[in-house]
């Protein structure tokens, strides 16, 4: 098992590809000091060739994050649960609907199932633990240590109670139990994770899965099975709004679909096959 140095390692690479992971051409233009109608332009001619793919997503009104994506704006649903917290959205606006740009897997690859959300600072108020563990195709795992001491722990022990445990990326959602406080004498119980087991589908109804633990000195061993990267993310189980809701104020930038459709080098290369489906009764 593989444990948090590398993690680490992994992380400071993921924010270092941050930018381009993907390519939000409002942030690349404010950062860059670049015209965001002349990065348009370049990563629609982008498009044409194969570099990267042009993605459709509403804006969800719960976490900020993405809905859904697609490839063409003419099949972005009227309504549809976000992937990352099952929030309903009703998609009634072009100007909620973001465009971005993901770069062909030749150039960079990335092991996710879903968009990453951004934490609201109540959530993360909330948060007890939050590590990235990265995906891998050969099968290692992770192993992270709370209540261990400061040489091995990421985190104190937990206290006694019941956490939420929630990965939107992962697409994860779970309870933690943890039954008693953990004293001097009691050695870290190892708990097994297989990401695959803890894959929630809210639209089936079920019951989110639910661990145990006797105590609050935990190893968590940790196995990426999906191939999607994971965040190992515990929080006190609170209501979904404290969660899992972005305001508005802490949101990102992003290019809006309205500003796109309105762009004459799209018009120019796509305006035939990806505006004739819109049904405007849906997007105003």
């Amino acid at each position: 098992l593989k444990g948090p140095d590398d993690a680490s390692n992994f992380l400071s690479k993921v924010i270092t590809i941050g930018p381009l992971n993907p390519i939000q051409p409002a942030v690349l233009a404010k950062e860059g000091g670049f015209d965001e109608d002349e990065v348009l332009a370049e990563l629609f001619y982008g498009t044409i060739v194969g570099l990267v793919a042009m993605r459709f997503s509403p804006e969800c009104i719960q976490c900020g994050s993405s809905v859904m994506d697609t490839d063409m704006l003419g099949r972005v649903p009227a309504r549809a649960l976000c992937n990352g917290c099952n929030a309903p959205n009703v998609i009634e606006s072009m100007d909620k609907i973001k465009v971005m740009f993901l770069l062909n897997s030749d150039v960079l690859y990335i092991l996710a199932e879903n968009y990453a959300c951004t934490p609201s600072i109540e959530s993360m108020s909330v948060s007890s633990i939050f590590a990235a563990v990265p995906a891998n195709s050969t099968g290692s795992g992770y192993s992270y240590c709370i209540g261990t001491g400061p040489d091995t722990e990421i985190a104190p022990a937990l206290e006694p109670g019941k956490y939420r445990m929630h990965c939107p990326i992962a697409k994860t959602d779970n309870y933690l139990i943890v039954k008693r406080r953990a004293v001097d004498k009691d050695r870290a119980v190892r708990l097994d994770m297989k990401v695959s087991d803890l894959v929630y589908s809210h639209k089936k109804g079920k019951k989110k899965p639910e661990l145990q633990v006797p105590h609050g000195k935990i190893q968590f061993d940790i196995f990426p099975d999906t191939w999607s990267f994971f965040v190992l993310w515990v929080q006190k189980d609170v209501d979904d709004v404290t969660l899992m809701s972005l305001p508005e104020e802490e949101r990102s930038l992003y290019t809006s679909a309205t500003k796109v459709i309105h762009h004459p080098t799209f018009n120019s290369l796509f305006q035939g096959n990806q505006v004739v489906s819109v049904n405007k009764n849906n997007l105003l």
